[in-house]
């Protein structure tokens, strides 16, 4: 999108802010200053979406092989929490536990269906594991 440059001053407030967003987001600060006006007075359909910031980036790279249903759902879900903490939306703290579980869910379900004997292997010793400790056996 074809851009006009703007100067204004701001509260060293403000700046201090837009320096640590942009730091968040892996961005400049100009970027970070020009996404966030836009959002302020664009209409919704006018706006082009923010770029994603450094976490994103690093889970979509982490994640970027994933093939099983089942782990590209994860993904998915993974880049959401990630939008959502580099925002700092409500609740982002807990977001990030979320995140870290589910990546880890990710990594799992893919490992299980690359290798499904391993896995069921496993699980018959998680089990046979607990019928010892169970029954002493």
């Amino acid at each position: 999108m074809p851009s006009v440059p703007v100067s204004l001053r701001v509260a060293p407030a403000v700046h201090a802010r837009l320096v640590e967003l942009a730091e968040g987001r892996g961005r400049s600060v100009a970027g970070t200053a020009s996404e966030l006006l836009s959002a302020a007075v664009l209409d919704e359909e006018d706006r082009a979406p923010l770029s994603d910031g450094a976490l994103v980036a690093s889970v979509r790279e982490l994640l970027a092989d994933v093939t099983d249903p089942a782990a590209v759902f994860c993904r998915e879900a993974a880049l959401v929490l990630a939008r959502s903490v580099e925002r700092r939306d409500r609740g982002y703290v807990a977001a990030c536990h979320e995140l870290r579980e589910t990546v880890a869910q990710a990594q799992r379900a893919q490992r299980e269906a690359d290798n499904p004997k391993r896995s069921r292997r496993n699980s018959l010793d998680a089990l046979l594991a607990g019928l010892e400790e169970d029954y002493g056996l």
